[in-house]
């Protein structure tokens, strides 16, 4: 792979604005049809029609170039994501202090996770199919072939999402996706609970030792595990399920 025309960082920066203008396009889906609020949602729904649009492109060899100006929107959409932020929460923004230990505990666990997955992938499959299909068809403008690439098989919409990253040098757009997405639904399935329910979920989430080595690299599971999670919990919550509802189970899974 080439080497970056820019300090990590600076890429690193480049996915967090990507993010930010997924959850800004989730928002005028899931805010004014769907019917659903808050962030983590909002990049859910996001970044599946995202991915979805980019994957049917990728079959048209002279379309790629909207690749490219999708990559960009994502990218000025987390300008507008970060200005949205700021107008909204310029009076009432603040840390709240953690009042226990497990509350403690919780933040730091947030926060390594994020710190990890600023860092580069070491893993064998990331560094063979979900970094190396969006290389191949950044250089190609096609799919790999079965017969040459037989991992090459295995990408999905996943890749694809990466793929909008790597187009702007934003190699780690899908392990912050998963960092942040694991972190958000940490604190969201818990936000309802008392005090000592939400640590307990939270560290229960978040302090499994498999998480790093998922979040330490670009493998798109564990924010596809967040999103069946959300649908099922739609499920449940009604015992009538709508049609808007049921669009948004259907968009998840």
């Amino acid at each position: 792979m080439a080497e970056l025309p820019f300090h990590p960082m600076i890429s690193n920066l480049i996915a967090l604005l990507q993010l930010g203008g997924t959850i800004v396009f989730g928002q005028l889906i899931a805010d004014r049809l769907l019917e659903v609020s808050g962030w983590l949602w909002r990049l859910a729904v996001g970044m599946v029609i995202t991915s979805q649009l980019a994957y049917l492109i990728t079959f048209f060899p002279q379309f790629f170039w909207i690749l490219d100006l999708m990559a960009w929107a994502l990218a000025i959409g987390g300008l507008v994501f970060v200005g949205q932020f700021f107008h909204t929460n310029r009076l009432k923004f603040r840390i709240e202090r953690p009042k226990s230990l497990a509350s403690w505990l919780a933040m730091l666990l947030s926060v390594s996770y994020v710190l990890l997955a600023l860092g580069p992938p070491t893993q064998a499959d990331a560094l063979d199919y979900h970094w190396g299909v969006p290389i191949y068809l950044i250089r190609n403008h096609n799919w790999p072939p079965m017969e040459m690439w037989m991992t090459g098989s295995l990408a999905g919409i996943g890749e694809i999402y990466i793929l909008l990253g790597m187009l702007l040098h934003a190699e780690n757009l899908s392990t912050l996706l998963q960092a942040i997405s694991l972190v958000g639904f940490a604190y969201w399935i818990s936000k309802d609970q008392i005090s000592l329910k939400a640590d307990f979920l939270r560290i229960f989430v978040l302090g499994v030792p498999v998480l790093l080595f998922f979040v330490s690299g670009p493998k798109p599971q564990l924010f596809p595990q967040v999103l069946t999670a959300l649908a099922l919990y739609l499920t449940i919550l009604k015992k009538q399920i709508g049609q808007k509802t049921y669009i948004l189970i259907i968009l998840l899974l």
